[in-house]
């Protein structure tokens, strides 16, 4: 696997639970942020500044119901395994529904104990 200058690399302790909100999120929005022939964009963003991360997943469709999201415990299975997700990398998520919904989610890259980077 190639790696170029000026690109950062997520760890794996990083990437794969990245990966999992991901797919849970756009998941979410195509399933549910489009309904009936609705056409829409789906965002996807990853941001690495000194040690810190952004990740964020946007859709500009219909919204969801804010309970679904602010009450651990409230939401669909996916959601809460997104909130899982986010607190094994101790980050802060953020919901908005501005113009569709958009996930932010800020952290620190995951570091195993013992583990080095590449």
């Amino acid at each position: 696997m190639g790696h170029r200058s000026g690109v950062g690399v997520p760890g794996h302790g990083t990437a794969i639970p990245c990966g999992l909100i991901v797919n849970e999120l756009i998941t979410n929005s195509i399933k549910y942020a489009f309904p009936g022939q609705r056409q829409g964009t789906i965002g996807v963003e990853f941001k690495q500044t000194g040690e810190r991360n952004r990740l964020v997943v946007s859709d500009d469709g219909v919204g969801m119901s804010t309970s679904r999201h602010e009450e651990p415990g409230s939401g669909s299975l996916g959601l809460n395994l997104v909130n899982s997700l986010s607190e094994q990398l101790d980050g802060d998520p953020v919901f908005s529904e501005i113009n569709g919904t958009t996930f932010t989610l800020t952290f620190r890259e995951y570091r195993e104990a013992g583990a080095h980077g590449f």
